[in-house]
């Protein structure tokens, strides 16, 4: 059955919402704890008004923008990284990397996809998409360094280290639910069995926290991402600051460029919103993982991760 035509986030929402099996529509819908930083997000957003000018030709508009290097994308919107996208449909993040090409946007690979890094990456070079690769650091540094050139050899052109979630947020929702991943998917871009699946959920924390918990660095600092530069020459993006001063210390320590973000509200459930967040030293992209009308309303740089889940539930390629 051809699926409807949805003509805004919110339909897209509503479609997933009937579609999405519960444990999936409440991992890629929840925040942490009792979602205030998530709905503060949103509403943040949401109250910001504009002065419009008038009497200035719209004939001719360029809303594109400069990536790195050079790269341009015809409108300030870049994919942020999404796990688990097979909870949505069979193509997961295939069906992403497709969408990216159509709309000449870019694509930020998640560490914990449910496609192998080589896969999206041989998938771009047919469709034409630009990808980078997020990051998390395992305690493991092998495995982390595995990772850093696995991503290089299957062409992704920038490296982005999350830097917000050296534990995992307290997701409610996912506890409830006790959440794991469905039985046929996997963390595909691990082979061995203690990385590439996650426990069962039990009362009171979710597979995923368990997973986390047991694999993701909690040590990490300035001197992990020093340590990641001398891994790879690819540019070197941190995702998940929020203030000036880590702003200004991640200049000195010789990144290409940050996210700012405070993980959608997944992470912490006490945060400002990231549109309040300002700095002035370098270029910024805000992960706003918000529903939300973009082009009326901002022309910064934007990454969004959370309307993609419902977005890859209608099949991603149909959405441009």
């Amino acid at each position: 059955m051809t699926p409807p035509a949805l003509l805004t986030l919110d339909d897209y929402r509503k479609f997933s919402e009937k579609n999405l099996v519960k444990l999936a529509r409440d991992y890629y819908e929840s925040g942490a704890e009792q979602e205030e930083s998530l709905r503060r997000n949103i509403s943040a957003f949401n109250n910001l008004l504009i002065r419009p000018r008038c009497l200035r030709s719209v004939e001719n508009i360029d809303t594109s923008i400069d990536w790195l290097n050079g790269k341009k994308s015809v409108f300030p919107v870049g994919i942020a990284p999404t796990a688990f996208q097979k909870m949505a449909t069979l193509d997961g993040e295939l069906s992403t990397v497709r969408g990216a090409a159509a709309s000449n946007s870019i694509m930020i690979c998640s560490s914990w996809s449910t496609t192998s890094v080589e896969d999206i990456g041989k998938e771009a070079k047919i469709v034409g998409a630009t990808i980078w690769f997020q990051l998390y650091v395992y305690k493991d540094r092998a495995i982390t360094e595995s990772l850093i050139h696995r991503a290089e050899a299957a062409g992704v052109e920038a490296l982005v280290l999350t830097v917000d979630t050296p534990v995992l947020g307290r997701r409610l929702k996912d506890t409830y639910n006790k959440f794991s991943l469905p039985k046929h998917l996997k963390f595909a871009n691990f082979e061995s069995n203690t990385q590439a699946e996650m426990p069962k959920g039990h009362v009171g924390e979710s597979g995923f926290m368990q997973y986390v918990s047991s694999q993701i660095d909690p040590s990490l600092d300035w001197n992990t991402l020093k340590w990641i530069r001398t891994k790879t020459n690819l540019p070197v993006i941190v995702k998940g600051v929020m203030r000036g001063d880590d702003a200004l210390l991640a200049l000195e320590a010789g990144v290409d460029g940050i996210i700012v973000s405070n993980h959608g509200g997944r992470q912490m459930d006490c945060t400002v919103a990231t549109v309040f967040i300002t700095c002035d030293k370098m270029q910024i992209s805000y992960d706003l993982f918000f529903r939300l009308n973009l082009y009326q309303k901002f022309s910064e740089q934007l990454t969004i991760e959370f309307l993609f889940g419902w977005m890859v539930a209608y099949e991603m390629d149909e959405i441009f």
